[in-house]
């Protein structure tokens, strides 16, 4: 087990450099999106075996590799959907550097430092609102350009936000039952409101930003219940850059 642990350190790096070069084919070979999708999910399942040493039916171990999983999902998904090249490599490399952080992250929890799931709970926010952002985004363009039906698109949402709010209040230690009711409500929510969203006349992008401050909103807003002293200070910290984001974008998007 000494032995596993300490390799495990070198698959994050070796991970990181299999994600980059699956990321590298999918923007070379476009027209295979669902075989680099289906590549993506072995990857995570395979990698977060190597780095976390969890045995293979275990709970925790298959949260990660959904949360993995969806992050590839959306990296692609959302590469395929903006315009320009410059573009895409911005968001493919910033996308990488987060999963590395993140994974860097979990591999210490599990097999050094004591209390490192403070840090591997933060660490997991940027990948959040990075998958938030380019699912949205993405999902609004394929009604844009594909026109695609309101009801599937309401039931990727639903689905989508749903397994991502588990996971989240998973990471932040919410009971389990409030993590099903909790990541319920979320999902009925975003639902909602990308379905108005979609009524307004913002850009995709500013809609997405809009839904994922509001998902952070209501997120944050259930670990207050549970949060006590200076965690309190910093979760309604939270809750208050992200009501006055969403007032900034409203006041200064460009209505047409």
């Amino acid at each position: 087990m000494g032995y596993f642990a300490l390799g495990s350190k070198v698959y994050v790096q070796v991970y990181a450099v299999v994600y980059a070069l699956l990321f590298w084919s999918a923007v070379t070979y476009p027209s295979h999106l669902l075989s680099w999708g289906a590549l993506g999910f072995v990857l995570s399942l395979v990698g977060m075996k190597m780095i976390t040493a969890l045995k293979f039916f275990r709970l925790r171990l298959w949260r990660l590799v959904m949360f993995m999983t969806i992050h590839t999902w959306a990296t692609l998904v959302y590469a395929f959907m903006i315009d320009g090249m410059l573009y895409v490599y911005i968001s493919l490399v910033f996308s990488l550097i987060i999963a590395y952080l993140f994974l860097s992250r979990v591999y210490h929890y599990r097999h050094s430092d004591e209390g490192a799931w403070g840090s591997m709970m933060l660490s997991s926010l940027p990948v959040f609102i990075f998958d938030g952002f380019a699912t949205f985004a993405s999902l609004a363009g394929a009604r844009v350009f594909f026109g695609v039906s309101w009801w599937w698109l309401s039931i990727g949402i639903a689905v989508f936000v749903y397994i991502l709010s588990y996971i989240m209040l998973w990471f932040w230690a919410i009971a389990s039952y409030e993590r099903y009711s909790g990541a319920l409500v979320a999902s009925l929510i975003l639902v909602e409101l990308f379905l108005v969203l979609q009524l307004l006349p913002l850009s995709i992008f500013v809609n997405a930003a809009l839904l994922v401050i509001a998902w952070i909103i209501y997120l944050n807003a259930l670990r207050l219940v549970h949060a006590h002293g200076e965690e309190r200070s910093m979760w309604v910290r939270f809750v208050y850059a992200g009501t006055v984001s969403v007032l900034i974008m409203l006041v200064t998007s460009s209505w047409r």
